[in-house]
């Protein structure tokens, strides 16, 4: 091997490793999306300044029907309700719940919501990860007035 084909090889070598580190930096499932910014998660409760989410955790395996309960501002609910989205993988939309609550939901104080999310697995379905997705409701659809929480999840058999 010439001198030029090893400087070749190790650069090659020192890029994929490179590349390798920047993956894992990148693709921590320790992080989740909250109000459009990556925020760490102290614990596997999902809690943001709006929203704290018990059930289901962080990367917790769920099962159909699945109960979900937490808390939310009153600003999160409209007409005492908001949606839960549960996707694949690829992002495909699988189930969906309204969140409610049976504490008068005109307050910018935490009140508790339950809903119970249905969903149906297709066929094709490659890996069991899923997100779920906490959406505000936003009746005035103004991109300011959005938010949500999303993080990871994993289908049971």
């Amino acid at each position: 091997m010439k001198n030029h084909d090893k400087i070749i090889a190790i650069f090659l070598l020192l890029a994929v490793f490179v590349l390798g580190i920047v993956y894992l930096f990148f693709n921590n499932t320790d992080k989740t999306q909250i109000d459009g910014n990556s925020e760490n998660i102290i614990s596997e409760k999902a809690i943001s300044e709006n929203i704290k989410v018990y059930n289901p955790e962080i990367g917790q395996t769920i099962f159909s029907p699945l109960e979900i309960r937490g808390e939310a501002r009153g600003t999160w609910f409209f007409e005492n309700n908001f949606s839960i989205i549960l996707t694949d993988w690829d992002g495909r939309i699988i189930g969906e719940a309204l969140a409610s609550s049976s504490e008068d939901w005109m307050t910018e104080e935490f009140i508790p919501f339950t809903a119970t999310l249905k969903y149906r697995l297709s066929d094709d379905l490659v890996s069991s990860r899923a997100n779920i997705i906490f959406q505000k409701s936003n009746p005035s659809g103004l991109p300011e007035n959005a938010s949500s929480l999303e993080y990871v999840v994993y289908i049971g058999d």
